[in-house]
């Protein structure tokens, strides 16, 4: 009986495993397809570099990814095969027309819109967002958890000057604000802990004491009743709690996990 619920275990831990890299595999084919971009607007060093960013971003989800999923402490919900093959296909018409030799800089937009609309990066995140370890793999965690590429996208498009119709059409697939209450709630608990607590201004390295006293000002005046909270003060807020994760890692490892806990429920709504 034990070597047949070991025969279980491993055989589920083998499709656990190929799962894992399936998607490791769809990050990095997002990447080469940014790096692609990049590499065909090279003339448009801004905009050849903006692509090169994108590519980054992905390159840096799949070597997360490999390395927690090496490690075993993925802890989310992993999608079936069905969903894994669906992306697939998806990615492989997306890199398709990446390849051809007529695209414009629109067309470029557009297969960006369809890749960051895709399920891939809801399905990152959940396996991401509930590891737990090292300050090291918490930080490299809320660097990977940063707000998604359709805002960047939204904002390239008008800097580099696309038409209407397009940048119109990326922002039709932008994520809504606060898309859950139970998500809502969470955030607000997780804001509240956060609250509780920050230290005092004086108890800190004088460095660092301008930071914990605006953290304070901004956790606080979200947390009041009347509070609404506007997207513009989240995402100052992530912002701010994303420098401080840098800052405490080592000093404060404690502190670290509950600014954690938040970054992870502002990422949560879309924030």
């Amino acid at each position: 009986m034990s070597s047949l619920l070991e025969s279980v275990a491993q055989s589920i831990s083998m499709k656990r495993q190929d799962r894992t890299d399936a998607i490791v595999d769809l990050e990095e084919r997002a990447s080469s397809i940014y790096l692609n971009f990049a590499r065909r607007f090279s003339l448009n060093p801004q905009l050849s570099w903006f692509w090169l960013t994108m590519s980054m971003d992905e390159k840096q989800h799949a070597v997360l990814l490999k390395f927690c999923g090496d490690e075993k402490i993925l802890a989310g919900n992993f999608p079936d095969s069905k969903k894994i093959q669906e992306l697939s296909d998806l990615f492989s018409r997306l890199e398709k027309r990446a390849q051809d030799r007529k695209l414009s800089m629109e067309d470029a937009f557009r297969i960006a819109t369809e890749l960051e609309r895709s399920e891939v990066n809801d399905i990152y995140s959940g396996l991401i967002r509930p590891v737990q370890g090292t300050p090291y793999i918490l930080r490299k965690k809320i660097q990977a958890l940063r707000p998604g590429h359709m805002r960047s996208l939204i904002q390239a498009a008008r800097k580099f000057g696309l038409d209407v119709s397009t940048i119109g059409r990326i922002i039709q697939s932008e994520p809504g604000k606060i898309r859950t209450t139970a998500g809502n709630l969470e955030m607000q608990e997780a804001l509240k802990e956060l609250h509780e607590q920050l230290p005092h201004p004086n108890s800190v390295h004088e460095a660092d004491r301008d930071l914990v006293r605006q953290l304070r000002k901004d956790v606080g005046a979200l947390l009041k009743p009347s509070a609404r909270g506007s997207s513009r003060e989240y995402e100052s807020l992530m912002g701010r709690l994303q420098d401080a994760t840098k800052r405490f890692e080592v000093s404060h490892p404690e502190l670290t996990a509950v600014i954690g806990r938040v970054i992870d429920s502002l990422s949560a709504v879309g924030i």
